[in-house]
């Protein structure tokens, strides 16, 4: 998409005169040494640019480096999570040396430019913290030479010199240096480029006049120099120059609004506009397509998954991908490392699967239909119900955009929803992950067949990692742990399927049902206490006992196998 207004087939000197006034000489001189110009059209929310990843970020406005400040201070908002910032001033020098010495002129004899602009901005100059218009304190014999004789433009070229040593530099090529212009600010990085004695082409410089905010239909009354207009200027920056994330139209589902929750945790595409539609010529300008389109490329940033000839599943399952998935595929990794840095790689990769096996396939599922995931009773509290209640009832009548917050609300409930559940995978499951790991290895000293999983110090959830860990060969019986809570000690039987009823190796038939005196009896072992009757679980005052009762269990029923 070709973002200038000023396009290749016409952008001659008297075009680039004719739209940019005074400067469009030196702007048609930058675009042919390779610089990008883009001319902000705030009418039109197709014509945008988007910053690469890395970029540095140059803000220049008319009367300096103040008014610079407030409109960073307001984009970086938008922008902070994949750019680095700077205002084209020098931090503190106060004024834009290369402005036209007219203007200059003007600039310095204002009455009191200091008061002026702290009584306009005076939360913005609490929090900057620098000596603004420090050339005054610096250098009032020269201010004292302008007001004087305002036409000695010699004391403005000395002026100049000396505060355009703090002025901006390009950077190196490698990365991307954009320079966002407002109102005058585009002659001082105008001028400034031009003085660069090489190609410009990683460098982009777009211009923004003060009639594009002032007379948006947003904002109908706004003082061209008033906080409210920088406010404005960076909002409508952040309109069209943020990511955009398209997906499709109508009925929403937990698909979509998830797809869109993890892209925007992501710093590539944090803080990403939406756009709800299944036109082509509308998505081909989107940065990333999800849930729409028919076209599933990660070089293309498009993942949808409703082609006919869509087969995908996630390594290790049998599940058909929908967006979520193949979104979670490509930048699972990179969510967790964003969310919880710090873990090892080889936890990272347990998480990833953990997190797509517990919450992204059911996703997947639900939104191919997968019949697995169907129960006999409609459930109406799960997070695919709940999002599907954020839409349009048949009683209502919303516009496009009440319905647009409606799928960001969905959205927001389902990025909580993926933070809440990997949050719980790196906090508890993955702790625990590591202490069944560890009983694993141990777990021949119970027994020389490796068959009773034992936790001596606590109590831990483990069929999950017991499973991946058998990789699909049997061998554990009874897991032994610690009722903390009863002060007594467990074992339970190993289901023969994850979450499964029918067991392994039940407690003998004989035990089922018993308490206390009975089941002591029966099982011939002092102080046993309980077991269930369908023989799951089986209860003992202490350790010694209850690992007596997991062995009699063995022996009895399997006489063949002993240790």
């Amino acid at each position: 998409m070709n973002t200038d207004t000023l396009s290749l087939e016409n952008f001659d000197l008297k075009v680039a005169k004719d739209q940019l006034g005074d400067i469009g000489e030196i702007i048609f001189r930058l675009r042919s040494k390779g610089c990008k110009i883009v001319k902000f059209d705030a009418s039109n929310p197709d014509a945008r640019f988007i910053p690469a990843d890395g970029a540095k970020i140059y803000v220049s406005c008319s009367q300096g480096c103040n008014r610079s400040q407030i409109l960073l201070h307001e984009l970086k908002q938008y922008f902070s999570h994949n750019c680095t910032f700077a205002d084209c001033h020098g931090g503190n020098s106060g004024f834009d040396p290369y402005l036209p010495e007219q203007h200059l002129r003007d600039y310095f004899l204002c009455a009191s430019p200091s008061q002026e602009m702290d009584r306009e901005f005076p939360e913005y100059f609490r929090a900057f913290g620098h000596a603004r218009y420090s050339l005054f304190g610096q250098s009032p014999e020269l201010l004292t030479e302008i007001r004087s004789d305002p036409s000695n433009f010699a004391t403005l070229k000395r002026l100049r010199d000396m505060f355009s040593l703090n002025y901006f530099h390009v950077e190196n090529l490698a990365h991307q240096n954009v320079f966002i212009s407002f109102g005058m600010g585009a002659h001082a990085i105008a001028y400034r480029l031009d003085e660069v004695n090489r190609a410009l082409d990683n460098t982009v410089l777009v211009l923004m006049d003060y009639s594009d905010v002032v007379a948006h239909p947003e904002h109908p009354s706004l003082s061209p120099h008033s906080l409210e207009a920088y406010r404005a200027a960076a909002e409508l920056f952040a309109q069209h120059f943020r990511p955009v994330i398209g997906v499709h139209p109508g009925k929403f589902h937990l698909d979509d609004a998830l797809s869109v929750a993890m892209l925007r945790m992501l710093d590539r595409f944090h803080g990403a506009r939406v756009v709800r539609t299944s036109d082509e010529a509308v998505l081909a300008q989107c940065t990333v397509v999800a849930d729409v389109g028919m076209v599933y490329d990660h070089a293309q940033l498009r993942y949808d998954h409703h082609a006919r000839t869509f087969h995908e599943t996630f390594e290790g399952s049998d599940v058909k991908m929908a967006a979520s998935g193949l979104i979670y595929r490509h930048y699972g990794h990179a969510l967790i490392d964003k969310q919880h840095p710090g873990l090892s790689a080889a936890d990272r990769d347990l998480v990833y699967n953990a997190l797509y096996e517990s919450f992204v396939k059911t996703v997947d599922a639900g939104d191919n239909g997968d019949e697995r995931v169907k129960a006999e009773i409609t459930d109406n509290t799960t997070l695919a119900a709940r999002v599907g209640h954020l839409n349009t009832a048949w009683n209502e009548k919303l516009t496009p955009q009440e319905v647009l917050l409606r799928f960001e609300a969905a959205s927001s409930l389902a990025g909580d929803e993926f933070r809440s559940a990997l949050r719980r995978l790196v906090t508890i499951w993955l702790p625990s992950d590591r202490i069944v790991r560890d009983a694993w290895d141990m777990r021949h000293q119970y027994d020389k067949q490796g068959r009773l999983l034992v936790f001596e110090s606590a109590s831990v959830s483990s069929e999950a990692t017991l499973f991946r860990l058998e990789a699909g060969c049997a061998q554990v019986l009874y897991v032994i742990s610690e009722d903390k809570g009863r002060g007594t000690w467990n074992a339970k039987a190993v289901p023969k399927q994850r979450g499964g009823f029918d067991n392994r190796l039940p407690f003998p038939p004989a035990w089922r049902g018993l308490r206390g005196g009975e089941l002591e009896q029966a099982a011939s072992i002092p102080g046993a206490q309980f077991v269930h009757v369908s023989g799951f679980l089986g209860v003992h005052a202490t350790f010694e006992g209850v690992l007596a009762m997991a062995r009699a269990s063995m022996e009895l029923q399997m006489p063949n196998q002993t240790e």
